[in-house]
């Protein structure tokens, strides 16, 4: 899988350089490619993206937090983790209503309408 690979190439160069905000870039692109694979490969996706959620909180990345916890979200509800999907989704939408991100915020109230959560 090239994106995954990329992905990966990313990771490696990011780490190397020392930079948190590409390290956690490059974890949700991980992420959101294992999430996506045939078949979905969940738990490693949701490894890869609680690690970038880790490291965004780390440097206060706030709009790119809220990014990497909707698709953390997104990828639960793949998954069929509904209950596990409701925090990281209303992470999302405070954030993304905090920083002005209006298309993340619909779609973290649209998710969360999805799955019957407030």
């Amino acid at each position: 899988m090239a994106a995954l690979k990329r992905g990966e190439e990313a990771l490696a160069i990011a780490k190397a350089a020392g930079s948190a905000i590409a390290e956690a870039l490059a974890e949700r692109a991980i992420g959101r490619v294992l999430a996506a694979s045939p078949p979905p490969r969940c738990d490693e996706a949701d490894a890869h993206l609680a690690k970038g959620v880790s490291l965004m909180e780390g440097i206060g990345a706030k709009f790119e937090l809220a990014r990497t916890s909707l698709a953390q979200g997104r990828a639960r509800i793949a998954r069929g983790d509904y209950s596990g999907a409701v925090e990281p989704i209303q992470r999302a939408l405070a954030l993304s209503s905090e920083c002005g991100l209006k298309r993340e915020a619909a779609a973290a109230r649209g998710l969360l309408a999805e799955i019957g959560a407030r």
